[in-house]
């Protein structure tokens, strides 16, 4: 057997990644057509992988294929989980839930893509994952903080003569600030809070809700922070601080009222005690809500009533969803029917809920 010099251990290693650059075009021509700027993406990748002449170039080609790789294989999941109509429609629901947050404020839509972890935002490929297996109906709120990030790092200035200002990153700015300490910690903290500020002000208590009961640690545990993430403790404060800023600026009571009675109730039997917000808690709050409250008005959860109506719909397993209803009111209703139903049977309401939001993402048609 003859002797392999590294210029033919080269040609294998750049052989490799064409292949799996080819494999990558068929999976995309596959389960993800129409998606134009991936199959750019994915013949410029194959263009510099094919061109590589050194070990440099291999290594740089290789790593920069990575991200595309990840991507291309989480959006075609969701296609191939569709299609297969393994995702039950949650898919298609949470698809339709980030068209109406963003077209609402505005911005540029999102990719929807998958995950085997928790939900997750890629900004600079503007993609939100989805978790599968496991996400239900119950899950989709969570999305509403990946568009908080996506809003914090986009929404324009009211005033077009600012348009390249971005006051919710100014809010962002001066959290970290009052956080102190390290630069990068504060940052990555103050993005948290604002996000999960950003998402109370769309689902109203939904979200703070839906986070108690499925991702927030109890006890002692609830005060752990990690260099990207601030406590639960504050950041469920944050969340109880934007229902009662949301009072104040809209003169609803409802906000408050859901805060002190259910927020505050299953904080309580998590957390065991309950601490004023912190000055970084209450700053991302309040700013929160003016920001959006003065740029994006429509932003501001105000579908409580229907909600009510879909929670009792659910409750007589009606078929049709009220008229009025929005996605985020059967979100905020279906959270409603399940704290008032605990122990009971979950699935032919969950289904049930998601049959609501499709019919309303078709105009009504089921």
């Amino acid at each position: 057997m003859p002797l392999l010099d590294l210029d033919a251990v080269l040609r294998f290693r750049i052989a490799a990644e064409n292949a799996r650059m080819e494999d990558l075009a068929r999976f995309l021509d596959h389960t993800t057509t129409g998606l134009t700027g991936l199959t750019d993406r994915v013949e410029a990748q194959s263009l510099t992988t094919r061109s590589g002449t050194d070990w440099s170039t291999w290594h740089a080609s290789a790593r920069d294929a990575d991200p595309l790789v990840r991507e291309v294989l989480a959006l075609g999941m969701n296609r191939l989980l569709q299609d297969a109509k393994l995702d039950s429609g949650v898919f298609e629901v949470a698809d339709f839930l980030l068209s109406r947050l963003t077209s609402t404020a505005g911005l540029p839509g999102v990719v929807l893509g998958h995950t085997q972890e928790l939900e997750s935002i890629d900004e600079d490929r503007s993609t939100i994952s989805l978790r599968f297996p496991g996400t239900r109906v119950w899950d989709l709120p969570f999305l509403a903080h990946e568009f908080g990030h996506h809003a914090a790092a986009r929404l324009p200035h009211l005033d077009p003569a600012l348009r390249d200002s971005r006051p919710l990153q100014d809010v962002v700015d001066s959290v970290a600030g009052t956080i102190g300490g390290d630069l990068d910690k504060a940052r990555s903290h103050a993005n948290e809070l604002v996000a999960d500020a950003v998402a109370t002000t769309c689902l109203g208590p939904t979200y703070p809700i839906a986070t108690l009961c499925l991702r927030t640690s109890d006890g002692g545990r609830a005060s752990a922070t990690t260099s990207t993430h601030p406590s639960w403790r504050d950041r469920v404060a944050t969340m109880g601080a934007v229902l009662e800023a949301l009072t104040a600026a809209t003169g609803l009571h409802r906000y408050r009222d859901a805060h002190l009675t259910t927020v505050r109730a299953v904080e309580n039997s998590l957390f065991r005690t309950l601490c004023p917000p912190a000055p970084a808690a209450a700053e991302a709050a309040e700013r929160t809500v003016v920001s959006i409250v003065r740029h994006r008005p429509g932003l501001v959860y105000r579908d409580a009533d229907a909600a009510i109506d879909v929670a009792h719909r659910l409750a007589q397993l009606d078929p049709e969803p009220p008229a009025d209803a929005s996605v985020l009111a059967v979100l905020d209703g279906v959270w409603r029917w399940r704290l008032a139903h605990i122990g009971e049977d979950e699935s032919a309401v969950a289904d049930l809920a998601l049959s609501y939001c499709r019919s309303i993402a078709t105009g009504g048609a089921r």
